[in-house]
């Protein structure tokens, strides 16, 4: 047997690639489990390009479990993401940056299904990879932790959120700065949660950094200035400032 891969095989493959390149998900990943067989087949195991159709299978299935996410299709995200993670752990190891990207992207579907716990599970695996791989000073790592920051929100695991969340914000506001939307959004994240607890103060005032950020760097007429407008009109109406409140909230409109 000759070991090296076919003609058959290899035409697959760049037509597959052209396919994902368009987003063309479900045909792509026809022609690369076509070319993964014929590979399998005909490779050793050994062989540097043994595995490169299954990863670009794995490719594939995140694309469609994105498409599905954006329709609603939360359990069908679930499973394609799923599959993605499998390949991605047998062939790059679970230490590998993409495992812990597909990891994080489960976890966010299981959110999006009520279910935190498996959320927190996800998100837990994905941030020890982050840490170790990437390193505690990386704009994906203080992302990572701000998603398991909100799952444990949404569990009402108030101090850890807020754990995480002040975490996330000093990460991204030393390696990012202070006027990168990414540090806007984690100040953000945090303003709901000590609303939540009632510290409207502080959610005020967090809510106000965010919002001048988001003013300067984005500009008055992007949607996350509005938001900011009017989370800080929520809060200053739960403080009883319904003056502050209607001011912001008619700038936000």
């Amino acid at each position: 047997m000759t070991f090296g891969q076919s003609k058959e095989s290899n035409n697959l493959f760049k037509k597959g690639i052209k396919l994902l390149d368009a987003e063309k998900y479900g045909e792509a990943l026809t022609c690369f489990q076509k070319s993964d067989s014929l590979d399998k087949a005909k490779l050793k195991p050994t062989h540097k390009n043994y595995y490169r159709a299954e990863l670009k299978m794995a490719d594939c299935y995140e694309g469609i479990a994105y498409e599905s996410f954006a329709m609603g299709k939360y359990a069908e995200a679930v499973e394609y993401q799923t599959k993605t993670m499998e390949i991605n752990k047998k062939v790059l190891g679970e230490g590998h940056p993409d495992c812990a990207i597909s990891l994080n992207n489960l976890a966010g579907y299981y959110a999006e299904l009520g279910n935190y716990t498996e959320a927190i599970r996800l998100g837990t695996l994905a941030i020890i990879i982050c840490k170790k791989v990437l390193g505690e000073e990386h704009p994906y790592y203080a992302a990572s932790l701000s998603n398991l920051a909100d799952y444990y929100y949404a569990l009402g695991n108030y101090s850890e959120a807020i754990r995480l969340g002040t975490l996330a914000m000093e990460i991204s506001k030393k390696v990012l700065g202070e006027e990168h939307p990414d540090y806007a959004r984690s100040l953000s994240n945090l303003t709901g949660v000590y609303f939540k607890l009632g510290n409207y103060t502080e959610a005020i005032r967090l809510a106000t950094v965010a919002m001048e950020i988001r003013k300067k760097v984005l500009g008055e007429e992007h949607p996350d200035y509005a938001q900011s407008l009017n989370n800080l009109a929520w809060y200053y109406s739960a403080l009883g400032n319904y003056s502050e409140a209607i001011r912001l909230g008619t700038l936000a409109m």
